[in-house]
């Protein structure tokens, strides 16, 4: 009891527990104690509570200085309240400085759909795209509700969770956007089965590695140009398959593979190209023998020629590089 029996009043009381149900009980028309309160209770739960119940724009203003954090935010969240009720029925023009005070998305979203003026509509989109991280699911409710579908198809393509592709699909009021939801889902899907790139790598190197194995054996074959024809074949394959995978990068296991490849096709060619050599020179040196020989016979030249090929027939039947050539001769 106070001074000549008066009452103190209850939000002056030194219990906190007194002063937060005192806050309750007051009426809204008490807006300078919820001030005072708010503003230098040392109780952070007295503080918070005044202001709850605040409703001045001007008061909510002052209070966004408060070194109390959640002071700050119920403040700011309340201006927001308060600037969306005015925004959505004023003209862009009028109300941009309220509009830049609004950082709720569902706040922004209502805007969107909701304002009366379609400058406020498109400023309010704006704003909620240019926000560090745009809710997906309030960007679906844009889809679904905006019936003009012109900004529903810019929230469309900032949706990459098919769940909510669906939703709009099902939903949306705009027939186009509900087909364009559709469209979105199945590209997302396609891409989704798509394998990963070390996926994409592996399957690369499961399918070079028999083609070098091939190559490697018929690198060894003496049976030239059906080999030439074969490794000719597998070279083809080969490039097919690094230009169908061009767009990943040349791993390690892959260029192994491909300088394998690369050396049987040479070892290949530098055998034949031997072999081709020693048979033009035995070729060379039996013929020149031959010719040698016969020109010392004695008789006709029809005699010569007929020891001339008896001399060459014989050559050939000892076997060696280039006698078939020469039986050919």
């Amino acid at each position: 009891m106070g001074f000549l029996g008066l009452r103190k009043a209850r939000w002056r009381h030194a219990d906190a527990q007194q002063r937060l149900a005192a806050i309750q009980e007051l009426t809204y028309d008490q807006q300078r104690v919820f001030i005072a309160l708010a503003g230098t209770d040392p109780d952070a739960r007295v503080r918070a509570a005044a202001t709850r119940r605040i409703t001045e724009q001007a008061s909510l203003q002052s209070l966004l200085t408060s070194s109390d954090p959640e002071v700050v935010r119920l403040a700011r969240e309340k201006l927001s309240s308060v600037a969306v009720a005015l925004a959505r029925t004023g003209r862009l023009a009028a109300c941009r400085p309220l509009l830049d005070a609004i950082s709720d998305q569902k706040s922004l979203v209502e805007l969107s759909l909701e304002a009366a003026d379609a400058g406020m509509r498109e400023a309010a989109f704006a704003r909620l795209l240019a926000l560090p991280e745009p809710s997906p699911a309030m960007l679906s409710l844009v889809a679904v509700q905006d019936a003009s579908g012109a900004l529903a198809q810019r929230a469309l393509a900032l949706i990459a969770k098919r769940s909510l592709l669906k939703d709009i699909a099902r939903k949306a009021k705009n027939e186009g956007v509900r087909a364009a939801a559709s469209e979105r889902e199945r590209a997302i899907e396609a891409e989704q089965a798509k394998p990963s790139p070390e996926q994409s790598r592996k399957a690369r190197v499961r399918a070079l590695e028999p083609l070098v194995a091939e190559a490697a054996r018929l690198a060894l074959s003496t049976d030239w140009e059906r080999a030439a024809g074969a490794l000719a074949q597998l070279a083809e394959q080969q490039h097919a398959l690094l230009q169908a995978s061009r767009e990943l990068p040349l791993d390690e296991a892959a260029r192994v593979l491909d300088e394998r490849f690369q050396r049987a096709q040479r070892d290949f060619a530098n055998r034949r190209r031997a072999t081709a050599e020693q048979v033009a020179s035995a070729l060379s040196a039996r013929a020149g023998f031959l010719d040698g020989l016969a020109a010392e016979l004695p008789g006709e030249p029809a005699g010569v020629t007929v020891r001339q090929q008896a001399l060459q027939a014989r050559w050939s039947a000892l076997g060696g590089p280039g006698a078939d050539a020469a039986d050919q001769r």
